[in-house]
C-alpha cells in the first residue's frame, strides 16, 4: 500500500493516508509504544520515516480551528466554575438536589389533580402535599422569595444566563444523542 500523505498531528504523532483509501494515526514514539504494533503492520510507512522523510506540517481546517477555539472557551468557563462554584461532583450533587425538588413538586401537582378538582381544590391539595415535603417552611413563601430573588438578580441561574432557547436546544440535542445511543436502530 503506497503512502498518499503523512502529516504531523496535534498529539505529536503522525496521520498517514494511503493510496486507494485507508488512514492510520500513530503516536510520536513508533518504537516500543502501543502504536508500534500497528505501525509494524505498515512497514512502508516505517521505511518512509527511516529513510529520512518528514511529514508535512499539520494544517487545521477552518472547522477544526473553530471547534478548538470553542473548546478552549468552554474549558476557561469550566475552570472558573470549578474555582468559584465547586468541583464536578459537588455540582452534580447540587444538580441532583434541584432535580429531586422538581420531581417532588411535579409529583405533588400530579397527585393533586383529578377529574373533579376545580382550581381551588387543586390549589389546596397541592399546597397540602408540598407543605408535607417542606418541613416547617411555607412552600408558597419559599417559591415567592426564590422567584423574587431571581427576578431582582440576587440569585443568578446558569440556564437564565445562557438563555432559555439555547438551554432547550442543548437539552434537545443531548437528549436526542443519548436516545440514539440507547436505541441506535430507531
Amino acid at each position: 500500500m503506497d503512502i498518499q500523505s503523512v502529516h504531523a498531528n496535534l498529539k505529536g504523532g503522525y496521520d498517514v493516508a494511503f493510496e486507494g483509501g485507508g488512514f492510520v494515526s500513530f503516536g510520536i514514539d513508533l518504537e516500543g509504544s502501543a502504536d508500534a504494533e500497528r505501525a509494524a503492520q505498515h512497514g512502508d510507512f516505517i521505511a518512509w520515516i527511516k529513510a529520512g522523510n518528514k511529514p508535512a506540517p499539520w494544517q487545521p481546517s477552518a472547522e477544526e480551528v473553530a471547534r478548538f477555539e470553542a473548546q478552549q472557551d468552554r474549558d476557561v468557563v469550566r475552570a472558573r466554575i470549578a474555582q468559584s462554584a465547586g468541583d464536578t461532583l459537588s455540582l452534580l450533587g447540587t444538580t441532583s438536589d434541584a432535580g429531586t425538588i422538581a420531581v417532588l413538586v411535579a409529583a405533588c401537582f400530579m397527585a393533586a389533580l383529578d377529574e373533579e378538582t376545580g382550581y381551588k381544590e387543586f390549589r389546596a391539595k397541592a399546597n397540602a402535599l408540598m407543605a408535607g415535603i417542606s418541613g416547617d417552611h411555607d412552600p408558597t413563601e419559599i417559591a415567592t422569595s426564590f422567584l423574587s430573588d431571581v427576578a431582582s438578580g440576587v440569585i443568578r441561574l446558569p440556564a437564565l444566563e445562557k438563555g432559555i432557547v439555547e438551554v432547550l436546544a442543548e437539552v434537545t440535542e443531548r437528549g436526542t444523542a443519548v436516545s440514539k445511543a440507547i436505541r441506535p436502530s430507531e
